[in-house]
């Protein structure tokens, strides 16, 4: 009813303009045309609560490294009209307005656009999980629920936003609790081990409990995209005379690489950059150079520009080089951990880590960044280092035990200084270090 609408409004109601959003996006390696009504939240003040958890990239990959070497089954499910499921929670009303039509339009569903939407969304999926199918979340992961059975079946849920990833050791298990989800809601049909994720390219050779993981679409929207930053091939993702900081760095570059880019200009680069830190969740080895590019994005000169093509330029030429999962089946946290002392912004010391579930498999996490305070030598740099490796090593090891994966009980952390493996093992103490 218009007036009472109209009641709610002079009461202090939002009224939030609908917007037509139309998209384009390959599914199936078909070409999907879409199309859907979303609010325009920046007038959208009397809202509830917003959190809503960031889905971690490293859980997925730690999934698929236990998928690859224990020869687990995936699915892939993908909810349908995901938001306009869930509720909106908060009491306070909200009313839509739409092109062309004259009345007011109540919104009770968690619609796109709405500030508290991703919430309310993920709080009825936590419901559903929890709830009705009687998962438990574990505790050191963002995204990831558990349902044991016994000792040795366990079915995984990983949630990224509407899409939901189920496996586990016994596949009439995890089939069947497939089927119970799909009872709570509207989904895609499953999918068993598809070779699209998330926008991760997935190749599985079961024979060999191996997975390969690439990027390859969202490398060729960038090699489209800036075709500029191709011409030349790239064999690493920075030179060493790219990396300039200090003042005195950029003295011997020409005048036009020292010159500030143009708000356009800035405008694209920071587009570069979101891309870039996409990628670098699978392509591992930009990770230090992306670094590298964020420090920069408030004031960024041509050579910035210069470093973002020349990293466009490395994956070109790199595209099909895979990060690849599995192996043996012996579960193992094994954690690389490096400092460089007093190289990064303001003569602070850079942190660059990895760890892997086996030796001879890739990282399943890996982090480059730049130390929170000025270390006074190697030795500290290298010690801020090491904690925060056995902090990941710990978080990783522990979230492997909660998930119910056997692993190897003793993790080892890996670092190249002296005086510090020596502090680390206790000999330092005796001889002074």
């Amino acid at each position: 009813d218009s007036e009472i609408a109209k009641g709610h409004i002079r009461q202090g109601a939002d009224v939030l303009r609908m917007i037509s959003v139309y998209e384009e996006k390959v599914k199936n390696g078909e070409l999907v045309h879409k199309v859907r009504l979303v609010a325009d939240g920046r007038f959208h003040k009397n809202h509830g609560p917003t959190y809503s958890p960031t889905p971690s990239r490293e859980e997925l990959l730690i999934l698929l490294h236990i998928c690859a070497a224990r020869g687990w089954d995936y699915w892939h499910v993908d909810e349908v009209r995901a938001f306009l499921n869930a509720p909106k929670q908060t009491l306070k009303k909200v009313y839509a307005k739409i092109s062309g039509d004259g009345g007011y339009w109540e919104i009770v569903k968690a619609v796109y656009g709405l500030k508290d939407a991703a919430r309310d969304y993920h709080d009825a999926v936590e419901d559903r999980l929890i709830n009705k199918l009687q998962f438990r979340k574990l505790e050191l992961c963002t995204s990831v629920y558990a349902k044991r059975f016994s000792p040795d079946s366990v079915v995984l849920v990983y949630d990224y936003v509407d899409d939901f990833i189920f496996t586990g050791a016994d596949s009439t298990a995890v089939v069947n609790e497939i089927n119970d989800f799909r009872k709570c809601a509207t989904t895609t049909d499953p999918i068993l081990n598809a070779d699209l994720l998330l926008g991760i390219e997935v190749t599985r050779q079961k024979d060999l409990n191996l997975i390969h993981v690439t990027m390859k679409r969202r490398i060729e929207d960038l090699r489209v995209k800036y075709p500029g930053a191709i011409k030349t091939k790239r064999n690493v993702p920075m030179p060493r005379n790219g990396y300039a900081l200090r003042p005195q760095d950029f003295e011997s570059f020409a005048p036009s690489k020292r010159r500030v880019l143009s708000k356009e200009e800035i405008e694209s680069y920071m587009s570069i950059v979101g891309s870039l830190l996409w990628i670098q969740g699978v392509r591992l080895d930009i990770i230090f150079a992306v670094l590298y590019l964020t420090w920069n994005a408030k004031s960024p000169l041509q050579h910035h520009m210069d470093m973002a093509y020349y990293v466009i330029g490395y994956l070109s030429t790199t595209s099909d080089m895979p990060l690849i999962l599995g192996g043996v089946d012996v579960i193992q946290v094994i954690t690389y951990i490096d400092a460089s002392h007093g190289t990064g912004p303001n003569s602070r010391s850079i942190t660059g880590s990895l760890t892997k579930l086996n030796a001879l498999s890739g990282a399943v996490a890996a982090k480059a960044s730049a130390q929170s305070t000025v270390k006074l030598s190697s030795f500290e740099s290298e010690l801020d280092g090491v904690t925060t490796g056995l902090k990941k090593s710990a978080h990783i090891k522990n979230a492997l035990a909660e998930m119910g994966v056997k692993h190897n009980a003793v993790a080892q952390l890996k670092n190249d200084n002296k005086a510090m493996i020596e502090f680390v093992k206790g000999d330092g103490v005796a001889k002074g270090v």
